[in-house]
Order: C-alpha cells, then sequence, then structure tokens
C-alpha cells in the first residue's frame, strides 16, 4: 500500500504549512431577535417595561381606593378584601401561566399578559368614573383587581422564563435582577403618580 508524504521543502525539511495549527472555524446559525438568543439587549428592555408598566398600574389605585371607598360607606373588611384579591388570583394563576409558557412561548403570554392588564385598566376607569352605586362600583373595582392578578401572573411568568431560556447561565442572575427593578420602579412611581393625578384632575384621571 502507498502512503502520502507530507510536503516538504527541497530539503525535506516540514514546511510551514505542515506544523502551524490549524484553525477550525465554527459558523454560528443566525437566530432571529426573540430566538435563543438574537438580541438580548432588546428582550431585557422589553421585559423591564412589561414588569414596570404591570406595578405601575398595580399601584395607581393605592393612594385612591381607600378614600374613595370610604366615601361610599364600603367598609374597611371589604376594602382589604378588595386589595387582597390581586395577589390572591396571582397565586392561582402563577400555574396556569407557567404551563402556557412552556406550551405556546414567552411572548404571547407576556403580551397576553399586557392585554389583559389594558382591560383591568379600562374597568378600573369605567368604576371610578361613572355614578353606578356603592355595590355596583365595588364590583367593578374587585373584578378589575382581580384581572389585575391575571394580568401580572402572566407578564412575570413570561418575563422571567423569556430571559432564563435566552441567556446563558453567566449572565442570567446579573440580568434577572435589572429587569426585577422594574417592579420596584413601577410600584413607586404609579403610587406617586396616581396621588398627584388624582388630586389634580380627580380619581379616575390615572386610569
Amino acid at each position: 500500500p502507498t502512503h502520502e508524504m507530507p510536503s516538504s521543502s527541497p530539503s525535506g525539511a516540514p514546511t510551514a504549512a505542515d506544523v502551524s495549527p490549524r484553525v477550525v472555524t465554527t459558523k454560528h446559525p443566525k437566530k432571529g431577535l426573540f430566538g435563543n438568543c438574537g438580541n438580548c439587549n432588546i428582550i431585557q428592555v422589553s421585559v423591564f417595561i412589561a414588569f414596570y408598566c404591570d406595578y405601575v398600574l398595580n399601584s395607581l389605585g393605592v393612594p385612591i381606593l381607600p378614600t374613595f371607598l370610604a366615601k361610599l360607606n364600603v367598609s374597611d373588611k371589604y376594602i382589604g378584601i378588595l386589595f387582597a384579591s390581586k395577589p390572591a388570583v396571582q397565586i392561582f394563576a402563577n400555574a396556569a401561566a407557567g404551563v402556557m409558557v412552556d406550551r405556546g412561548g414567552a411572548k404571547p403570554v407576556l403580551l397576553s399578559g399586557l392585554a389583559v392588564l389594558a382591560v383591568s385598566t379600562a374597568v378600573f376607569g369605567i368604576g371610578l368614573t361613572f355614578k353606578l352605586g356603592a355595590n355596583l362600583t365595588y364590583n367593578f373595582l374587585l373584578v378589575a383587581r382581580c384581572v389585575q392578578g391575571l394580568s401580572s401572573a402572566f407578564i412575570m411568568s413570561a418575563g422571567m422564563s423569556w430571559i432564563a431560556r435566552t441567556h446563558t447561565s453567566a449572565r442570567r442572575g446579573t440580568v434577572m435582577g435589572m429587569v426585577l427593578v422594574g417592579i420596584g420602579a413601577g410600584a413607586v412611581s404609579g403610587a406617586t403618580f396616581g396621588g398627584v393625578l388624582a388630586s389634580m384632575f380627580g380619581n379616575s384621571s390615572p386610569f
């Protein structure tokens, strides 16, 4: 059998091409914007904005509702139930939202959560704007708070899942901490804006 000999110079010494290490380049496939992970900066900003909007709109009513409902002779017990209804719904909705994220992806669930958040805000505006009577007004606000819990479950589950799926373990914790800042910023600014706007333009103005 014949064997190929490596190329060499006329003197018999190996050439530079024989002794230099081969550099193997790997072509990585182009990944989409919302793939794993096309543009992580846009994903981070999107999740941050979603978290911020969620908690801004959830906290707008904090300085408004107790006084507003007290004027309608709603007891403290029912005011407490109103505020507790949002996290109570979110407890049960979180599990369902996680299943939806696994089946349909994080982006559709996140967008659905923002749409549901818009609906809850509109219901709040109706309850605070029109004179519907104490019972009907309270029911409107209670429904709005429950819908807020549903939207928060969608937004939080989808947002954290989206970050986890599109960032490596080396960056995942840092990015999650950054987007979670949106929760605190939204809660602080929402309550502040809500109180200021309500004092200037009426209870329904923040919504």
